[in-house]
């Protein structure tokens, strides 16, 4: 798992950007210089990773459709992953809170700027085609963690990049646990920084519908009360 290097929006969102969540300049946002060091640097993170555990090259590389997971999945996996599948994925997408930069653009804008990738049709509703655009739930992002787990699970690929967000993989690496009764520590302690890669050894998709309020017992206090607001949507 990898997040996506520094980006344009972070600047602005680490320094109290509330105010700037719908300047249009911050759409899908690219990474910064810094960003892309940071997604260079991932990449020899994972060269010694794979060595370490024997494995030459990953089997797949599957993303967020969002330009700054794409650019740092392509700077930091796509170079170990020869003739691999390259799958974008729109519900690895981050949380859609109403801010501007992790709403994703159509679909047919991003195949055309990245052919390369096989393109996944979303079951969410993008800027330039929805006006009325859906805001996520706890619920919902319970249910893009699971999307994730079965496509990781029925891919036949053994060892799989994956370069998303904060907060999804906030949900995806909870909703894992979940499975195997295990409480992760709190957001604040245990939130990837931009650029950071995790190894985790995924089990089989358990196939179920978890519902909030189960998944919300697993988490510490200040998490469930931050998630709770987005239950109420």
């Amino acid at each position: 798992l990898l997040r996506h290097g520094q980006a344009l929006h972070n600047l602005v969102d680490n320094h109290g950007g509330f105010n700037r969540r719908r300047d249009a300049s911050l759409a899908d946002p690219a990474l910064t210089e810094e960003g892309r060091a940071q997604a260079v640097a991932a990449r020899g993170v994972l060269e010694q990773e794979l060595g370490r555990h024997g494995e030459h090259r990953l089997g797949a590389v599957l993303s967020s459709t969002l330009r700054r997971a794409l650019d740092t999945a392509e700077l930091a996996m796509v170079p170990v992953a020869h003739g691999a599948d390259l799958i974008a994925i729109p519900e690895v997408a981050e949380i859609q809170c109403d801010d501007i930069w992790n709403e994703p653009r159509h679909q047919s804008m991003v195949q055309g700027e990245r052919p390369q990738w096989t393109l996944r049709a979303s079951t969410i509703a993008t800027t330039s085609a929805e006006p009325s655009k859906p805001l996520d739930t706890a619920q919902s992002m319970i249910q893009r963690a699971e999307l994730l787990w079965q496509i990781l699970s029925e891919h036949p690929a053994q060892v799989i990049g994956v370069a998303s967000h904060g907060c999804f993989l906030f949900f995806f690496l909870r909703r894992v646990a979940c499975a195997r009764g295990i409480v992760l520590p709190s957001f604040k302690e245990d939130n990837l920084a931009n650029g950071e890669i995790r190894r985790l050894t995924l089990p089989a998709f358990d196939g179920r519908s978890m519902m909030w309020p189960e998944f919300g017992a697993q988490l510490v206090p200040a998490d469930f009360d931050f998630y709770n607001r987005y239950s109420r949507r």
